[in-house]
């Protein structure tokens, strides 16, 4: 399973582009620029040029099936058929293969750029939620305020992060204590 700088499966920090600030909805990919830049940082594929309002709608429409599925995953119901099927049609746009290259496994498509980083991420959707990861994938315990995934690797953990986390501890103190002073 590939994983990113976020330690989440490249699909979960995808569907992450779409966040919440104090529970409303932020887009971290407001247009082909933020996408680009979000491709090259975690793809490290520059398309910088190559992407129009088609393809961003594309990549959002691929995100939002993402969202879907980890949901599904999350509250232990099957996978919704558009979801599933937006994520197999990208994957099968852009066939890949490896390659041994100078003693290193490479992989290779003919399918353009923006197909191939398209379909990398529907095939890492396809490694999470057909696989085992699929049981660990949950929604940041801060929801609604926060609407994020990420997949449990560790017993105890029920939020995205340590920040969502600190910030549950500090609401459960301030509740205990609301109305001592």
């Amino acid at each position: 399973m590939s994983t990113t700088s976020t330690g989440e499966p490249l699909a979960i920090d995808f569907a992450n582009t779409r966040r919440a600030s104090r529970g409303v909805p932020v887009e971290l990919l407001p247009d082909p620029a933020a996408l680009a830049a979000w491709l090259l940082d975690h793809l490290g594929d520059d398309l910088t040029g190559a992407l129009g309002q088609a393809e961003l709608e594309g990549f959002v429409a691929m995100r939002d099936a993402i969202r879907a599925l980890a949901l599904a995953a999350n509250d232990e119901q099957t996978d919704p058929p558009d979801a599933a099927a937006i994520v197999n049609a990208a994957a099968a746009a852009a066939p890949s293969w490896p390659q041994l290259v100078d003693g290193a496994a490479v992989q290779r498509t003919e399918a353009a750029a923006v197909d191939a980083a398209l379909a990398a991420i529907a095939r890492s959707a396809i490694t999470v939620f057909g696989g085992p990861d699929r049981q660990d994938v949950r929604a940041c315990g801060r929801r609604p305020i926060c609407i994020k995934f990420f997949v449990k690797n560790h017993p105890r953990r029920d939020y995205c992060s340590p920040a969502c986390a600190n910030r549950a501890r500090v609401s459960r103190h301030h509740e205990r204590h609301k109305g001592e002073e």
